[in-house]
């Protein structure tokens, strides 16, 4: 049996059930979409997968987001290089390498880096600094290689 369009426009309940039909696959998507995605309570799962239980209202600093580590060369290239305790003009005159793996400092997730200076007798890097920068892109730490004891510089 065949259904012409003329049968449609004379039967307003097909098209109206039809209309409801995918409205009803629309709203479904959207809610599968915001199950999957957690749109619904806009909160980030820990490094473990899970969901904190902290009430509503509350922002601990640790909920910022992780900080890239592109984006944490980036900031230490454009500080001074006397924040950092360095010497010269321009954080250029450095190298900066991440390391792996991250540190706890008073608290904050935190990333170490090592910035290097060329050496221009050798041609080669010399460490110049150990530094901890928190991935809550608030703080930076120094750290003394001869004792390891670390020293909040930002």
């Amino acid at each position: 049996m065949k259904m012409r369009t003329q049968d449609l426009k004379s039967n307003p309940n097909k098209r109206i059930g039809d209309f409801l039909l995918i409205t009803l696959f629309l709203l479904m998507c959207i809610g599968m979409v915001c199950l999957f995605s957690g749109c619904s309570d806009n909160k980030e799962p820990d490094s473990e997968g899970q969901f904190s239980q902290e009430e509503e209202g509350q922002k601990d600093d640790l909920e910022e987001p992780v900080i890239a580590v592109e984006t944490m060369v980036d900031y230490i290239q454009a500080q001074k290089p006397s924040d950092l305790e360095l010497e010269g003009d321009s954080m250029k005159e450095y190298e900066i390498y991440p390391l792996e793996g991250q540190s706890e400092i008073d608290g904050l997730p935190c990333r170490q880096f090592h910035v290097y200076k060329v050496d221009e007798d050798t041609g080669t890097n010399e460490i110049v600094g150990e530094y901890l920068f928190s991935e809550n892109r608030r703080t930076i730490y120094k750290i003394d290689s001869e004792t390891g004891d670390v020293k909040k510089l930002l």
